[in-house]
């Protein structure tokens, strides 16, 4: 399988209209007729709205070209996140040149406790906006109640970094699961997710694995942890990161493969795999 038209089709069009996807998002986001929904700012950056409430989740700029497209008006735009989580410090979830752009906003910033405090407070972050968070821990907001959990970033041969994921309970008892960057699949690798409505779920194959076809035994691991979750939605990320090599670049190839292999475990699974700029629902 030759990823590079899809990596290359994916570059063009951002090239020619990231401003735009901006705009979808950071236009439409604070209408008050919409609400408990998902935007996608890039791969695997987010942006909620959840009881009215707005917030982030991994928001970064890939290119610095990306950045400029929208330079006039990134940083208004951001201020009016609440919230804005980290789950990683790696460069596509953890964008320091931007949290130090942000450091004047109001931002509430979750952080997980691993960072280096040091590194956070050199980028201008204060400590009275910052919520740190901590494996196994509830934290308590306005749009409802969040519980931090550790992630398996770290590869069986243990390449790769600490990872928290985040669970959140609306006040109307739905509850979205986001496991942020996953490695290994298995449902025992986790806490008890107990019900869940919606799942995060970003599309990993193996390193170096995405024009290996058919991608196993990932496809199968991915498809199987998936099903046993039972959600009853899913909502792919990691989607069309054209900044990655062709061998690493997950794509509505390999999203449509696992959305097979789950809907032969769990036919009635509603699955979305979504692009840059566009708004899904959450329930």
């Amino acid at each position: 399988m030759d990823n590079e038209f899809i990596r290359a089709s994916a570059e063009a069009d951002i090239r020619k209209n990231y401003r735009k996807y901006w705009e979808k998002i950071f236009d439409n986001m604070l209408d008050e007729n919409i609400d408990n929904k998902i935007f996608f700012q890039c791969a695997s950056g987010y942006v909620f709205k959840i009881n009215s409430v707005v917030f982030g989740m991994d928001i970064v700029f890939r290119c610095n070209w990306m950045k400029e497209m929208v330079k006039d008006r990134y940083v208004d735009d951001l201020n009016k996140l609440k919230y804005f989580f980290i789950t990683h410090d790696h460069i596509d979830h953890y964008d320091k040149r931007l949290i130090s752009e942000l450091k004047d906003t109001d931002i509430i910033w979750i952080i997980p406790d691993f960072f280096d405090n040091d590194e956070i407070f050199s980028l201008g972050l204060k400590e009275e906006k910052i919520i740190w968070a901590k494996k196994d821990e509830k934290i308590e907001l306005d749009f409802g109640t969040v519980t931090v959990f550790e992630s398996r970033h770290i590869r069986v041969t243990g390449e790769g970094v600490e990872e928290y994921g985040y669970i959140f309970d609306t006040k109307e008892n739905k509850r979205i699961v986001c496991p942020g960057d996953l490695r290994r699949y298995g449902k025992d690798l986790f806490i008890d997710f107990g019900k869940i409505d919606t799942l995060i779920l970003h599309v990993w194959l193996g390193g170096g694995n995405a024009e290996n076809y058919p991608f196993e035994p990932y496809a199968s691991d991915f498809s199987k942890f998936a099903a046993d979750l039972n959600p009853n939605k899913i909502i792919f990320g990691h989607l069309n990161e054209f900044v990655r090599t062709r061998d690493e670049m997950w794509s509505y190839a390999h999203a449509g493969v696992v959305t097979a292999g789950i809907k032969a475990l769990k036919p009635d699974t509603q699955i979305i795999a979504p692009y840059v700029g566009d708004m899904a629902d959450l329930f």
